[in-house]
């Protein structure tokens, strides 16, 4: 039987990460969408790792889904997500952390809204943060607030060509690439539409959480390039990126 839904390209970076992985590809091979690809970009792993992603290349056939991976060295996760995209076939693409999950309906309920805007470039939707396990809160970020911060990567699911329009993540920063791609999409008036329901869940405790103050500096950084604040602005965001990393306890 012919499948006309629009394929999605799921794209996960990995390095060390035996503890979540599991969770994170069984999140994708259960979807109750049928239209999908996952994608592993390791950065080499010594711990078990790749042994993980081969036990799942026969379930994934199993089930008619994509299943690509590669293990090399790279320059970084967002080196890594470009890797990727480059690799992806689908119409659309999401990003998932290698210790981040999908709810089960999550790309159903994706689809479900491009079925009604067929015209959409990003829709997103809510996530759930966890912290030892435990959800702590649950936040859905508009595209009128990536002038000041950045909305959720893993909630949101985007058509593939927005980077022959807006490029791919730029290895410059080492957390922001995908704040300053999304707020590139957003000042290029690219249509954003949201879907109410959750869509991933989120271990609070990554890259991002640990270089905060690093994710502050490289934002306000994004924001003057693309004169969304002026100069004055982005000095008040070092000194507070200053503070964060030497004095916040």
């Amino acid at each position: 039987m012919i499948n006309n839904k629009p394929k999605i390209s799921i794209i996960t970076a990995c390095y060390n990460s035996g503890k979540t992985l599991k969770q994170t590809i069984e999140s994708v091979l259960y979807q109750t969408n049928t239209n999908i690809e996952l994608i592993l970009i390791d950065g080499g792993s010594k711990d078990d790792t790749i042994d993980i992603i081969r036990q799942y290349e026969a379930k994934f056939t199993e089930k008619n889904l994509g299943y690509k991976w590669i293990s090399e060295s790279d320059a970084g996760i967002y080196d890594a997500l470009n890797k990727g995209i480059k690799l992806a076939t689908g119409e659309f693409i999401g990003v998932l952390g290698s210790d981040d999950w999908y709810e089960s309906d999550a790309l159903t309920n994706v689809i479900n809204v491009y079925t009604n805007n067929k015209d959409v470039d990003l829709i997103f939707g809510a996530v759930k943060f966890y912290r030892n396990e435990e959800p702590v809160y649950i936040e859905q970020i508009y595209p009128i607030e990536l002038q000041r911060r950045t909305m959720h990567h893993q909630g949101i699911i985007y058509r593939r060509n927005l980077h022959n329009k807006f490029g791919y993540y730029s290895l410059i920063n080492k957390v922001s690439s995908d704040y300053e791609f999304l707020l590139k999409c957003k000042l290029g008036n690219a249509i954003f539409i949201p879907t109410k329901v959750i869509i991933a869940n989120f271990r609070l405790g990554g890259t991002n959480n640990k270089f905060y103050y690093l994710g502050i500096r490289e934002e306000a950084k994004i924001q003057y390039v693309h004169h969304v604040i002026n100069k004055k602005q982005l000095c008040v965001m070092f000194i507070k990126s200053f503070i964060l990393k030497y004095f916040k306890k």
